[in-house]
């Protein structure tokens, strides 16, 4: 079943842990870029690109703290405009993170796959070639104004049934990945493939308009009761047969 839960998965905070609990200083220098996002209804994040540094800073709508906890992630070398080689000062190793822009439609998506001791080791892993399923974790962040628009966005206790069946009918495009993921780690919890499916049902919803992420009452078993069909891709068990 998939149920409402938080997605998680912002891809820097998978590679690096969590974002610190305390704040630390503001790097000095001219940022280029700003992209916002949510990590879960209510907490907030977003990523201040500079030359030679990303800093992601979080707050929480639902705290009357409103200080942003800050962490900072260093580029150590641009493999090309998409590829960066990435290190965390308080981690061993390096991250290999991806990064590609969809400005007409505002926003960046970015994954980091990759970890190795090296950056040697990195560059080996990339010319072996990264899998198709990797790209399950990536995650999107948007322009101040897209972002603005996605918070005053209907919250999911407004959708009608067209656009629920819409941003669940998964199976097509992730069906194949959603299995290679699951050849590929045998042993990773069955969790991990319902927040891949839940990541690109949310993708699918603001893409229709919606902000998944906004903080309301809803039930969609409740609210499409009696709806077979809905029911049915609320309820039914994922298989790739």
């Amino acid at each position: 079943m998939i149920r409402p839960v938080s997605f998680l998965s912002t891809i820097l905070l998978i590679f690096f842990v969590s974002i610190a609990l305390t704040a630390q200083q503001k790097p000095s220098g001219k940022a280029y870029a700003k992209w916002f996002s949510y990590i879960s209804p209510g907490e907030l994040t977003n990523i201040v690109e500079y030359e030679d540094k990303l800093v992601l800073e979080s707050i929480s709508e639902l705290s009357d703290d409103k200080r942003p906890n800050l962490d900072t992630v260093y580029i150590i070398k641009r493999i090309d405009e998409k590829f960066l080689v990435i290190e965390k000062k308080s981690r061993k190793g390096f991250g290999l993170m991806e990064r590609t822009a969809n400005i007409a439609n505002g926003y960046i998506e970015i994954n980091a796959p990759l970890e190795a001791e090296s950056i040697s080791a990195l560059e080996e892993k990339l010319k072996a070639g990264v899998p198709d399923w990797k790209n399950l974790e990536s995650r999107r962040f948007y322009t101040e104004e897209r972002f603005n628009a996605l918070k005053k966005a209907p919250g999911l206790n407004e959708i009608t049934r067209e656009d629920l069946i819409t941003s669940m009918a998964w199976r097509e495009p992730l069906g194949a990945l959603l299995k290679a993921c699951v050849d590929d780690n045998p042993d990773r919890g069955r969790y991990k493939i319902y927040r891949y499916m839940e990541a690109y049902r949310n993708k699918k919803l603001i893409e229709l308009g919606y902000n998944p992420y906004k903080i309301v009452a809803y039930n969609f078993e409740e609210m499409f009761s009696g709806d077979e069909e809905v029911i049915k891709l609320l309820t039914e068990e994922v298989t790739f047969d």
